[in-house]
C-alpha cells in the first residue's frame, strides 16, 4: 500500500527591509553606549540612530530628582537649559511609570503634536523617562511603543555604566584624599619633635613626594635685600648653591612660580652665589 506524504516544509519568512534596518540600528547603538561615560555626550548620536527605529523630531531623557517628586531634563536634542518636569497623572506626559502613547504633548510652541514615553529602569528601580516627540499627529502605535521600550533599556544600560564610572572616580578621589591626610599626619609627626627642620628635610621630601612627586625639594627664603637664600635641600646636588641674587630688589610678585624646564627657563637673577668652599 502506497501513499503520498502530507509533510510540508514551511518556508522561513524573510525579515522585511524595515525590520532589518531597525535591527541594524539597535546593533549600531551598542558600541556607542558601551564607550560613553556620559549619556549626554552621545545623546544626539543616539537620537539619530534611534530615528531609524522610531522616527521622531525630538528626543528627551529626564531623570528623577533626589526627592523623587519630579523629573529634571538631563539630555535632549533641542537647545536650552535643563528644566524641571512634573510627575503624575496631572502632567502633560501623564504617569511616566508605564509606557504610553499620548497626543497632548508639552512644547506645542515647538510644533510637537504627538509623542510617547517609556520608563528607564536600572534593576527594578525607575530612574527616569525616555520620551520621543513628533510634529505629526497620531504618529505612534503600540509597536512603536514596544521598540521605544527596548531603546529605554539600552539607555538604562548606558546610565548604569555611567554611574559605575562616576562611583569609581569618586572612590579614587576619596582614596587619594585619605592618603593625603595620612601623609599630612606623617609629615606633622616628622617635624613636630625637631627644632631645626633642616635636620629632617630629606624625610620631609620623602613624605611630600607621595603627594607631589619631585626629584629635589628645597626650602628658600627672601632676605631683606630680596635675594633668594637656600636654607635646606633634600639632596646634596648643587650643595654649593647658597643664594640667588635677583636683579630687582624686592620680594616675589606672586605666591608661586612654575618653571617647565630649568634648561630653557630665563630667571630674573643678576648672579648666583656659591659657598666659599667651591
Amino acid at each position: 500500500m502506497s501513499g503520498a506524504s502530507n509533510n510540508r516544509v514551511t518556508p522561513i519568512a524573510e525579515p522585511v527591509p524595515n525590520d532589518v534596518e531597525q535591527l541594524d540600528a539597535f546593533h549600531e547603538l551598542l558600541p556607542a553606549l558601551a564607550r560613553a561615560l556620559d549619556v549626554r555626550d552621545i545623546f544626539d548620536h543616539l537620537s539619530t540612530v534611534a530615528s531609524r527605529i522610531v522616527p521622531h523630531d525630538e528626543a528627551n531623557l529626564a531623570l528623577i530628582t533626589d526627592d523623587e517628586s519630579q523629573f529634571r531634563l538631563y539630555a535632549s536634542t533641542r537647545e536650552g537649559a535643563p528644566e524641571m518636569v512634573c510627575r503624575g497623572q496631572d502632567c502633560p506626559i501623564g504617569d511616566a511609570m508605564e509606557p504610553q502613547v499620548f497626543d497632548a504633548v508639552p512644547g506645542p510652541e515647538r510644533g510637537l503634536r504627538s509623542g510617547l514615553s517609556v520608563p528607564v529602569k536600572i534593576g527594578d528601580r525607575m530612574v527616569g523617562v525616555f520620551a520621543l516627540f513628533s510634529r505629526e499627529p497620531h504618529a505612534y502605535s503600540t509597536r512603536d511603543l514596544t521598540l521605544a521600550e527596548r531603546l529605554g533599556a539600552y539607555v538604562a544600560v548606558a546610565l548604569a555604566h555611567q554611574r559605575l564610572a562616576e562611583s569609581a572616580r569618586e572612590a579614587a578621589v576619596e582614596r587619594e584624599r585619605s592618603a593625603n591626610i595620612e601623609n599630612s599626619v606623617e609629615l606633622l609627626r616628622a617635624i613636630s619633635n625637631v627644632l631645626d627642620i633642616r635636620t629632617v628635610f630629606p624625610q620631609v621630601s620623602e613624605i611630600a613626594n607621595k603627594m607631589l612627586p619631585h626629584d629635589r625639594l628645597t626650602m628658600m627664603f627672601h632676605d631683606p635685600q630680596g635675594n633668594i637664600v637656600f636654607e635646606a635641600a633634600s639632596t646634596d646636588e648643587l650643595a654649593d648653591l647658597t643664594r640667588i641674587v635677583k636683579s630687582a630688589k624686592h620680594g616675589p610678585d606672586v605666591d608661586f612660580h612654575i618653571i617647565d624646564d630649568f634648561r630653557t627657563a630665563t630667571l630674573a637673577a643678576r648672579a648666583i652665589a656659591r659657598s666659599s668652599s667651591s
